[in-house]
């Protein structure tokens, strides 16, 4: 799947926010970054295809390997925001998978958030440091900060807690 070019904040318009933890809704679309949050842009460009695969086989195309967490936790969060649950359950490590229970628990977690706000406040190693801020559909508006932990892209775990 082609993945367009991620920016430190972004915006999301459904879904739930954090691995496991559900979230309403924001009361606005954006919200301007702090002067002090860290300000990345990460571009994600697909592997080269496989060269001259055997007569009668075909593949799908490559993914591209995300491994910085920031553009882990932005593609997680954009999938779930686009309906894309699949993939964003990819994004995910088996154990934090196993963590979260069946898949369609957790998608269904992502059905009251109208509209969600994510912005890196920091990076150190493999963790990200995230704010969130969401909307749920009863208009209540939900703040949560907390880190993601990424190995071998992949979301190993999550700490997030209500603000």
């Amino acid at each position: 799947m082609h993945r367009k070019p991620l920016i430190a904040t972004a915006v999301f318009t459904s879904g739930i926010i954090g691995a496991g933890v559900s979230m309403s809704a924001c009361a606005s679309a954006t919200s301007p970054a702090s002067p002090a949050a860290p300000q990345h842009t990460v571009t994600v460009t697909p592997a080269a295809p496989a060269t001259n695969p055997p007569a009668g086989v075909t593949h799908a195309p490559t993914q591209p390997e995300i491994t910085n967490p920031w553009a882990v936790v932005s593609a997680y969060y954009g999938d779930i925001e686009s309906g894309n649950y699949a993939e964003a359950w990819s994004l995910l490590s088996p154990s934090m998978q196993a963590s979260l229970g069946p898949y369609s628990a957790w998608v269904a977690g992502y059905q009251t958030t109208q509209q969600t706000a994510v912005s890196e406040v920091s990076q150190a190693g493999d963790t990200v440091t995230v704010s969130i801020t969401a909307q749920q559909t009863d208009g209540s508006t939900k703040s949560y900060t907390g880190d993601y932990t990424v190995d071998n892209g992949k979301i190993t775990s999550a700490q997030l807690t209500q603000s």
